[in-house]
C-alpha cells in the first residue's frame, strides 16, 4: 500500500515526530509531494527521506498545482517505481478540519492498513470506481467520514 501525503507550506507539521512516526510504519510506501512550497517544507521531506530511503519518496512539484493534480502526480511517480494496488492519499491541510494532527494521523494509518486496504478492493468490486490507476486512489479522510469515526486525539 501506498500513502500520498501532499504538502503545501506545512512546516510546521515536519516536527522530529513526524520523521518518527513515519520511520515506524516501513511496510507503506509513501510519497510525499511538495506543492510548491514557499517555506521550509521541501528541505524538510528530504531531511526525512534519507533517514527512510526505501519507503519514502519525493515529488517535488514547482508550480502551485490542484489538490488533484499533485496527487496524480504522486500516484504516477509511485506506479512508475513500484508495482501497487491500494493507494490512499492525504492533504495536510485538509486533516485540520477532523481537528487532529498528521502523527496520529499517520498512526492510525499504519494500525489500520489492512481494513484501508479491504475498503479500497470492496469500492473497486462493486465498480463504484473504475480500477484504474488514478480512479482508485482512495481519499483517507473521506474514507474516515464514510466509517462515521473520529479516532484521533484532538489537537489542543
Amino acid at each position: 500500500m501506498c500513502i500520498i501525503i501532499i504538502f503545501h507550506n506545512n512546516e510546521d507539521e515536519l516536527d522530529h515526530a513526524f520523521k518518527e512516526h513515519i520511520s515506524k510504519h516501513q511496510n507503506i510506501k509513501f510519497c510525499l509531494v511538495d506543492n510548491d512550497s514557499k517555506d521550509n517544507t521541501l528541505t524538510l521531506l528530504k531531511t526525512i527521506k534519507e533517514d527512510n530511503p526505501d519507503h519514502i519518496s519525493i515529488v517535488e512539484i514547482k508550480k502551485h498545482v490542484t489538490d488533484e493534480t499533485a496527487k496524480k502526480a504522486g500516484a504516477r511517480y509511485m506506479s512508475n517505481k513500484y508495482d501497487l494496488k491500494h493507494i490512499g492519499c492525504i492533504n495536510v491541510n485538509s486533516i485540520k478540519s477532523f481537528k487532529t494532527h498528521l502523527n496520529t494521523l499517520i498512526d492510525w494509518v499504519g494500525s489500520h492498513e489492512t481494513s484501508l486496504m479491504e475498503f479500497n478492493q470492496k469500492v473497486i468490486d462493486r465498480g463504484a470506481i473504475k480500477a484504474s490507476l488514478y480512479k482508485s486512489i482512495f481519499c483517507v479522510m473521506s474514507y474516515l467520514k464514510q466509517i462515521n469515526t473520529t479516532p484521533f486525539k484532538p489537537l489542543l
